[in-house]
C-alpha cells in the first residue's frame, strides 16, 4: 500500500510506503469545479520538510520505474495536459460537452448535492488535522447545544 498525501489521514496508517506530498495550498494546479469551469490555483506557501508537489512525486516515481513521463517540470506537464484536454486551458470558462449534458444533467442544482459530513470543520484531512478548526468545531457544537435549549417548545396539534 502506497500513501501519497499531506496530512497522514487514515490511509497513511496502513501504508507500506509513504510519499509526503504538498497540500493544495502548497502547490499550483488547475482544478475543475462541478459546473465544469477550470480554475487556476497558485501556491500560497512551500511544503514542509521532505514533502514534494504531487506532480514531482509522480514524475520521480515514473523515472525510477523506467516510464517516459513526457514532462520534466510543471510547465511541461501543464502544456501536455492542455494539449490533450484543451478545455483545461480555458480558465474561468464553462465548456459545453454533449456527454456532460446527459450524464450530469441537473447536477449543479444545489438541492441534489448532499453533504457527507455534517460538521463543516471536519470535511477533509487538512481540516481534521488543524488545531484551529478542531477548536471551532467544538465551539460550534457547544453553540448548537446551547441554542437548542433556548428554542421554544412547540407542540403539534
Amino acid at each position: 500500500v502506497i500513501y501519497q498525501g499531506s496530512h497522514g489521514d487514515k490511509g497513511a496508517h496502513r501504508a507500506d510506503l509513504i510519499f509526503p506530498s504538498a497540500c493544495y495550498t502548497e502547490e499550483s494546479g488547475i482544478f475543475v469545479n462541478t459546473e465544469g469551469r477550470s480554475q487556476m490555483s497558485f501556491r500560497a506557501n512551500f511544503p514542509p520538510g521532505l514533502a514534494k508537489e504531487n506532480w514531482a512525486i509522480v514524475r520521480a516515481l515514473g523515472g525510477k520505474l523506467g516510464f517516459d513521463m513526457n514532462f520534466n517540470n510543471l510547465s511541461e506537464l501543464r502544456g501536455s495536459l492542455i494539449s490533450e484536454y484543451p478545455s483545461l486551458g480555458l480558465i474561468g470558462q464553462v465548456v459545453q460537452n454533449n456527454w456532460k449534458k446527459s450524464v450530469f444533467s441537473g447536477f449543479s442544482r444545489n438541492d441534489l448535492l448532499k453533504n457527507y459530513y455534517t460538521d463543516f470543520y471536519k470535511t477533509n484531512p487538512i481540516a481534521r488535522a488543524s488545531l484551529t478548526l478542531n477548536k471551532l468545531s467544538m465551539m460550534n457544537k457547544a453553540n448548537k447545544m446551547n441554542n437548542e435549549d433556548k428554542l421554544p417548545n412547540i407542540k403539534a396539534n
